[in-house]
């Protein structure tokens, strides 16, 4: 198989931005894709997307942008489930 690497940014829509729900969301789904995922705000370094406290020590914050980068096999699928979970506000949207 191609290891592929995939480079997205997308803001976080969310009103209370990204907390341990969310951060447990995005663990989860990410932890079901043969691949590495990483995340960051702006200004920070990147931390792996499967660690609940690395994502929660990131402060990201309604409105903030986050640069999520995906590496193997399956990174174009987790890139995709990632990004309908970030327009969708993660299920918060009312």
């Amino acid at each position: 198989m191609r290891t592929q690497s995939i480079e997205a940014r997308w803001r976080l829509v969310n009103e209370k931005g990204l907390h341990a729900r969310v951060a447990a969301q995005i663990a989860r789904s990410v932890g079901a894709y043969e691949c590495n995922v990483f995340m960051a705000n702006i200004e920070e370094e990147f931390v792996p997307a499967d660690d609940v406290l690395e994502l929660l020590a990131l402060g990201a914050l309604h409105g903030q942008e986050i640069v999520v980068k995906a590496e193997g096999s399956q990174a174009q699928s987790v890139m995709e489930e990632l990004e309908g979970l970030f327009k969708t506000g993660f299920g918060e949207l009312e």
